[in-house]
């Protein structure tokens, strides 16, 4: 009986820290790059970065037979 509710402590213990490592690298507060501007998405600990927010230009093709 003892053996059953450790594991179950312990297996809820493992979930509870997966759960919380997992929203600490989630990157659900940080800034996003969006039309050449950064965006703040959530709070950011961190105030916008100072570098230019890169673009990618995206040019379609259309590939012929």
């Amino acid at each position: 009986m003892i053996k059953a509710l450790a594991l179950i402590i312990g297996g809820l213990l493992a979930v509870g820290v997966l759960a919380i490592a997992l929203k600490s690298v989630s990157g659900e507060d940080t800034w996003i790059c969006s039309g050449g501007t950064w965006v703040k998405h959530g709070k950011p600990f961190l105030p916008a970065p100072t570098y230019p927010c890169p673009t990618i230009e995206v040019t379609p093709t259309i590939k012929k037979k």
